[in-house]
C-alpha cells in the first residue's frame, strides 16, 4: 500500500502540480491569449451585419478585454511588449469610443484592423 501511495505521489509531482504557463493568466503569455479571444470576439461582433441598423455594441466583451488588459500590462511591466502593450490600449480605447458614437462601419474596421495589427506585433514578440 505504501508503494502505491507514493508512487502515486511522485507522479503528481512531476505531472500535476506544474502551471500551465500558456493560460496562466498572471503570465505575458496566458494573459495575451486572453485579449487575443476577447480581440475575436470584438471582430466578429464588428462584422458587417445583413440587417440594417443592427445593434453594434462591445458589452461584456469590452469589460472582459479590459480586465485581461490590465493583467497582461502587470505582467508585461520591465519587458519587451511593454510598449506594444501602452500602444494596444489607446487602440482599444480608440475603438470603444468609435463603437459607443456609433461610427459608421468603415470607421470601426479600420480601428478593428488596427487593433489587430498591434495585437499581431505583441504575438511576434512572445
Amino acid at each position: 500500500m505504501s508503494r502505491s501511495l507514493l508512487l502515486s505521489l511522485v507522479v503528481t509531482a512531476f505531472c500535476g502540480c506544474s502551471r500551465n504557463a500558456a493560460w496562466d493568466p498572471t503570465t505575458v503569455k496566458g494573459s495575451f491569449a486572453r485579449i487575443e479571444g476577447a480581440v475575436e470576439d470584438i471582430s466578429a461582433q464588428l462584422a458587417p451585419a445583413k440587417k440594417k441598423g443592427a445593434m453594434r455594441d462591445l458589452g461584456s466583451d469590452s469589460d472582459r478585454i479590459g480586465f485581461s488588459l490590465s493583467l497582461f500590462k502587470k505582467a508585461a511591466a520591465g519587458t519587451p511588449v511593454e510598449a506594444d502593450a501602452e500602444d494596444f490600449e489607446k487602440k482599444f480605447i480608440e475603438l470603444e469610443k468609435l463603437v459607443g458614437a456609433r461610427a459608421p462601419m468603415p470607421k470601426l474596421q479600420e480601428a478593428l484592423k488596427q487593433v489587430q495589427d498591434s495585437l499581431a506585433t505583441i504575438k511576434s514578440k512572445l
